[in-house]
């Protein structure tokens, strides 16, 4: 039996590990080793090739180099949790498929799951859900893993990215890694001795240490223990920005104090099922807070003097967002002042130009030009475009970003806006919240962006630098035509 497996050395320890090829053979059937996934503190895994039917699974064995060891133990006691954990429940665990031992060393053998990618862009297949819908599915069928552990009487004790797989038919979630499970403490199921001698073996195999990070504060083996485990993966799988409607769930999950911390799944699992309606009302409560502000903003401007100036006065040249294909001249309000800016002088912008138009204030200008140029409005800002040049003929085109910004066109009665209509969608661009986006006379208000407004922007003669902006802008990616 020798040539069965070799010693290696990891870490500064001495680890046996089975030789590829190798044939073990469990209670039901054979396994030959494919190859070594990996190895940890106490066990090393390996890909099998089920000898009666080519089936591909997982062997788990003790690495301890001394033959019936306590490691071996721990193996046999992993493969007993998982059974029992699986009981009624044989979704929700990884199925144990065999057990037996090689060169006198207990191995057991589970289910071939698939790892999940946790990469930050979330885009391949084997990725997290990269919707709000799919990841709440994703949660709690995680949950429901967990809850199959802690109904069998455990705690996982090793919730962490790495040990959630999932089955390649359904995608479902699966917690792998019993090794560190350990009865409840307030489970009647489990006397104290049993914890006790749970404890020993553990410390005597010399792992008794979970990952830090995961690891709850507390040394209590209760159900907050992975409850707080499950916080820290959630926030794991948004990388580094966190949104808004997910902070309280996982504020609550890893409290340092556990009154504060969920008591059960159940609850946890009720929030998470409510995440898409609370990110909606969120959603709306931010939209009304906005628009509000706006009639304030209307209010005010309405009562501000009027201040007539030269065009050279608020219209400066923007040096840092220059370049050889475009010219970026700003107009930028005060923070701390409602201004309404009265400029005489036509404005007549040239080709390749942006005007960026930013800040709490209204301006009232004659601007025109030709469609490779781009009139932007955001921070609240009103622009009163009184040229007598009206589109179609005046062919600027017009991007508008959030609620308190718009864009009226003085000159342009009701009657002439029938013929204007078929041509403001494709020449007007606005931002999703932009509600009072586009008006004429003052009254009206129109909003919202359409894919034939999409369409025109690919198909207009703006250049392929702008093109690409404005669709990145619509499709959620980083305006780089903006300041920050």
């Amino acid at each position: 039996m020798a040539s069965v497996g070799k010693i290696v050395v990891k870490c500064g320890r001495r680890l046996y590990q089975l030789k590829k090829g190798i044939v073990a053979t469990g209670k039901h059937d054979s396994y030959k080793v494919v190859g070594c996934l990996g190895s940890g503190g106490f066990g090393a895994i390996y890909t099998v090739r089920r000898v009666g039917d080519n089936l591909l699974a997982v062997l788990k064995m003790s690495t301890e180099v001394k033959k019936n060891g306590l490691g071996g133990e721990r193996i046999r006691r992993e493969a007993w949790v998982m059974r029992r954990c699986g009981k009624g429940n044989p979704d929700l665990i990884p199925r144990v498929l065999d057990s037996g031992a090689v060169d006198g060393r207990p191995f057991f053998v589970m289910e071939n799951l698939h790892k999940l990618g946790w990469s930050l862009d979330r885009s391949d297949e084997q990725g997290l859900p990269d919707s709000v819908e799919r990841r709440i599915l994703f949660f709690k069928q995680l949950i429901e893993s967990i809850g199959a552990v802690h109904a069998a009487g455990f705690v996982h004790c090793d919730i962490k990215p790495e040990n959630i797989m999932q089955r390649p038919d359904t995608h479902r979630p699966i917690l792998i890694d019993f090794g560190s499970a350990h009865p409840i403490e307030s489970d009647e199921v489990f006397p104290r001795a049993t914890n006790r001698n749970w404890i020993e073996l553990t410390q005597k195999s010399g792992r008794m240490a979970f990952t830090p990070g995961y690891d709850a504060p507390e040394d209590a083996f209760t159900i907050q223990k992975d409850i707080f485990a499950v916080g820290q993966v959630i926030r794991d799988s948004f990388g580094k920005s966190v949104p808004f409607e997910w902070m309280e769930i996982i504020g609550r999950c890893i409290s340092r104090k556990l009154r504060f911390r969920y008591d059960s799944l159940a609850e946890l699992a009720k929030d998470i099922s409510f995440v898409d309606r609370r990110r909606r009302k969120r959603y709306w409560e931010m939209r009304t807070e906005k628009i509000a502000e706006q009639r304030e903003v209307e209010h005010s401007l309405a009562d501000a003097s009027q201040v007539v100036v030269p065009r050279d006065r608020v219209l400066h040249l923007d040096e840092g967002l220059s370049n050889a294909e475009r010219t970026v001249f700003k107009v930028v309000f005060p923070a701390n002042e409602r201004l309404h800016y009265v400029v005489n002088e036509p404005i007549c912008l040239r080709e390749n130009t942006i005007l960026i138009i930013s800040g709490k204030g209204m301006l009232d200008a004659d601007i025109s030009g030709p469609d490779s140029s781009v009139v932007v409005l955001r921070d609240y800002a009103v622009l009163h475009n009184n040229s007598d040049v009206l589109p179609p003929e005046n062919e600027l085109m017009y991007v508008i970003v959030g609620p308190g910004s718009y864009l009226n066109f003085t000159e342009l009665r009701s009657d002439q806006y029938r013929a204007f209509f078929p041509d403001h969608r494709r020449r007007i661009l606005r931002d999703i919240d932009a509600t009072t986006s586009f008006r004429f006379g003052g009254p009206e208000t129109f909003s919202g962006v359409e894919e034939e407004t999409l369409d025109a922007i690919r198909g207009s003669r703006l250049p392929e630098s702008y093109k690409k902006t404005l669709l990145d802008f619509f499709s959620g990616e980083k305006f780089t035509v903006l300041p920050e």
